[in-house]
């Protein structure tokens, strides 16, 4: 379960609510970031570590790289005037990793990287993971170096290592379509995922007012068949275990009423939904 949208009462009583409810584990900023974001407050991402046992959940880091030009949206963790992609994926997995990060989200880089940039700070990445062990996924996220399904093929070729999350929905919105054109694509990144972020988008936005409304079943459908390639993909290579995350967002990712800003459906009940239905396709209790 996200960590996002879900701040507001101590993190040990949103953690108490996502184990209550039945899931496995928590996917959130490194424990600096958490605090920086106001998700929660500096003592209680210290204890981090010890609230994660309390309350028997796992922990997959999300790191959001940047440097001070760059998306004042992940400003302050570090605005050093030489911070770098490099030195803030760096600061955030060593500090999520003393916190026990099983496994790492990137937010890596940037869509305006050219080639050799972009591959530079891959390979800086492949590095690391090799060095600390844990398998660190670049997320196919909108501004960020696997924002097309095309640039993810070129690199997915060329770094054989390289693994992803797959979040399709952003793919769905940069591309304006399906991805009906794609398969070949889609193909060689769902044989690299290695988590799935179980958002549907559409063509104009990467998140559907609610993935159980009637009108959004064409989209459902098409993110639905990925999902069940990348489940066929571990199952064949002999994994027992695949991770999903039903990382619908709040408001401003929420489509919201006009004039008052409510968000039109229940965050919660969103996930729960996509979370309950992924589990019976898989044959399991949700």
């Amino acid at each position: 379960m996200p960590l996002w949208g879900l701040s507001g009462p101590p993190l040990g009583e949103v953690l108490g609510r996502i184990a209550d409810a039945g899931y496995d584990g928590l996917e959130g900023p490194a424990p600096e970031f958490m605090a920086t974001l106001g998700w929660s407050t500096a003592r209680e991402a210290q204890r981090l570590p010890e609230l994660l046992a309390e309350h028997g959940l796992e922990y997959r880091v999300m790191i959001f790289t940047h440097t001070p030009d760059f998306s004042t949206r992940w400003g302050g963790i570090d605005l050093a005037p030489d911070a770098t992609h490099v030195s803030t994926f760096d600061r955030q997995l060593d500090d999520a990793l003393s916190a026990g990060a099983c496994a790492v989200t990137l937010h890596g880089g940037a869509d305006r990287f050219g080639p050799d940039e972009a591959r530079a700070f891959i390979e800086h990445t492949l590095t690391r993971q090799e060095e600390v062990g844990v398998t660190i996924a670049h997320e196919t996220h909108r501004m960020r170096i696997l924002y097309n399904p095309f640039r993810t093929a070129a690199l997915l070729e060329e770094y054989p290592s390289l693994r992803i999350v797959a979040d399709f929905s952003h793919w769905v919105c940069v591309c304006e379509r399906l991805l009906d054109d794609c398969a070949a694509e889609l193909a060689l990144a769902c044989s690299r995922a290695d988590h799935i972020h179980g958002r549907v988008g559409f063509p104009q936005g990467p998140q559907v007012n609610d993935p159980s409304a009637p009108e959004n079943g064409p989209a459902l459908e098409a993110h639905e068949a990925w999902w069940a390639q990348i489940v066929a993909e571990h199952s064949a290579r002999g994994e027992d275990v695949i991770t999903f995350d039903p990382e619908y967002g709040p408001p401003d990712y929420m489509p919201v009423l006009p004039f008052t800003a409510q968000p039109v459906s229940d965050l919660w009940s969103v996930r729960s939904w996509a979370v309950e239905r992924f589990s019976r396709q898989l044959g399991e209790p949700a």
